[in-house]
């Protein structure tokens, strides 16, 4: 899926492990990404540089702790009124 900077509202990110996006569309989204060492990637959406995203395949070898990876990416969705 892909969303236009213009249509990201809010992000969110308490700790290193979760970032939430909010995106205004047709529709409202919230987008969670879950993993680990996530905090360069919330600087890197606040500054629009991030280009592509995907979860970590588990089938894949573990990058090690000190470095970021992606566990899970949920998409939800709501009619704005």
């Amino acid at each position: 899926m892909s969303y236009s900077y213009s249509d990201v509202r809010e992000i969110e990110c308490r700790d290193a492990g979760q970032i939430k996006l909010v995106v205004f569309a047709a529709s409202q989204i919230l987008i969670t990404i879950e993993g680990r060492n996530l905090r360069e990637l919330a600087t890197l959406f606040g500054m629009a540089s991030v280009r592509w995203l995907q979860e970590a395949d588990p089938r894949s070898v573990r990058r090690p702790e000190t470095e970021s990876d992606i566990t899970r990416i949920v998409i939800e969705t709501s009619k704005t009124e």
